[in-house]
């Protein structure tokens, strides 16, 4: 048995193309993996605490810090770094993901706990594990262009690789603002491209 992770972030819920996404994931490999065990963590639901001078310490191991306040970040981290596999259903907004991801990555992707430093540089502690990035965006990003690149990603994937995740695959939903004639053509393909890939991922 595999533990899938999946991760969305969008306020949008039912309106929104990375939550669906996230949804035919997980319903298409629930049942072309029914031994998996899945959960999804929404971060536009969690009151994710800022990275302040305190949270940092604790990330140190410098102080003992709330219990009630860290605790959730700990059961985050634990949860991450456990996980076989990680799913990232995201909105591209403005080249970026969403604030709450950024402050999710810093949360569980810690020193000590998901990498570590070396006389040589860091070292990732999670290797042997998968991710999958879906990502929605209303215009087109896998592209060279810098007003229209995939900035997220490259985030994304720079921060697993640092944690020893180089095995991560892209899907993409774009371009549904840029052609508001073909919006419902593009979902529905990124739809069927993402129940293909879960049932053989």
């Amino acid at each position: 048995m595999e533990k899938i992770l999946v991760i969305t972030a969008s306020p949008l819920a039912e309106d929104s193309v990375s939550c669906r996404l996230a949804d035919i994931f997980m319903k298409n490999y629930q049942e072309a993996h029914p031994e998996d065990q899945l959960k999804r963590i929404d971060l536009s639901r969690l009151e994710l605490p800022e990275i302040d001078e305190e949270l940092i310490a604790y990330f140190n191991g410098q102080s003992d810090g709330d219990n009630g306040v860290y605790t959730e970040i700990d059961d985050l981290c634990e949860e991450f770094m456990m996980a076989d596999r990680t799913v990232f259903a995201l909105p591209h907004w403005n080249l970026i993901v969403p604030p709450k991801m950024v402050s999710y990555s810093l949360a569980v992707m810690r020193a000590g706990k998901s990498f570590r430093y070396t006389e040589k540089g860091p070292v990732g502690m999670l290797d042997n594990k998968k991710a999958l990035i879906l990502l929605a965006s209303g215009g087109t990003c896998n592209t060279d262009n810098p007003i229209m690149h995939c900035y997220g990603v490259d985030w994304l994937k720079g921060i697993l690789g640092l944690c020893g995740i180089e095995d991560v695959s892209v899907l993409y939903a774009q371009g549904m603002e840029e052609r508001p004639d073909k919006t419902q053509e593009i979902v529905n393909n990124a739809c069927l491209e993402v129940e293909a890939f879960s049932k053989e991922w």
